[in-house]
């Protein structure tokens, strides 16, 4: 999926054929790719695939950031997941263009949506596992269910971006926020019990005979 109307500046990876410059849409935020230069993506199983390419080094030092992963609030080092279906549409983005980029992302969220992953990062217990800034280490938001009859919560998953896959924060269960009454409650991956953020502050950030 190409996006030319993103003022941001985007290093379309090998799978992107659709996204390089073209005479019918030229386009000054995709970087055309040789053939021949081998890319890094992010795959089927979510693992980052070094191919002994430049741009997975880049990606390790920092330089490049994948579009999956978001900058949800202005200015913090809050992040979440776009869980993306086709690998098509996974860009590298540049350092220098990536906040516009975020910014164009949240600007076509459903609000609703976009405060309950910031009502997720209200928890300081979140804010202290974070490790990185939109690369290696960063911990992530992942939608897993959202509010339905009988079911006002959205649930999340938190994850962290590592080297070679996105893992599970253990310290941190599942993460079930109401919007409307800004209500948080941590769901045991392991019971499925569910208990308030002060329930289980009090047992020390766990569950109750587990």
């Amino acid at each position: 999926m190409c996006h030319g109307s993103f003022n941001v500046v985007l290093i379309a990876i090998a799978l992107l054929p659709s996204c390089r410059q073209t005479t019918e849409t030229p386009s000054a935020y995709y970087i055309a790719l040789n053939d021949s230069v081998s890319t890094a993506h992010i795959a089927d199983s979510l693992a980052i695939i070094q191919r002994e390419d430049s741009l997975y080094n880049l990606y390790k030092k920092g330089e490049l950031f994948y579009s999956p992963v978001i900058r949800v609030t202005e200015g913090k080092e809050q992040f979440l997941f776009n869980e993306i279906e086709e690998e098509d549409s996974v860009v590298a983005l540049d350092a220098t263009g990536r906040e516009a980029f975020y910014r164009d992302f949240r600007k076509g969220m459903k609000p609703e949506l976009l405060k309950a992953h910031q009502l997720a990062w209200s928890l300081k217990e979140m804010q202290m596992q974070q490790a990185g800034n939109g690369g290696i280490g960063t911990v992530m938001t992942w939608l897993t269910d959202t509010p339905a009859a009988g079911q006002p919560y959205y649930k999340f998953f938190i994850k962290r971006m590592y080297e070679d896959r996105i893992g599970t924060v253990i310290p941190i269960p599942f993460v079930l926020v109401n919007v409307k009454t800004k209500e948080i409650f941590l769901e045991s991956m392991n019971s499925g019990a569910v208990i308030s953020l002060k329930e289980w502050r009090r047992n020390g950030g766990g569950f109750k005979d587990e």
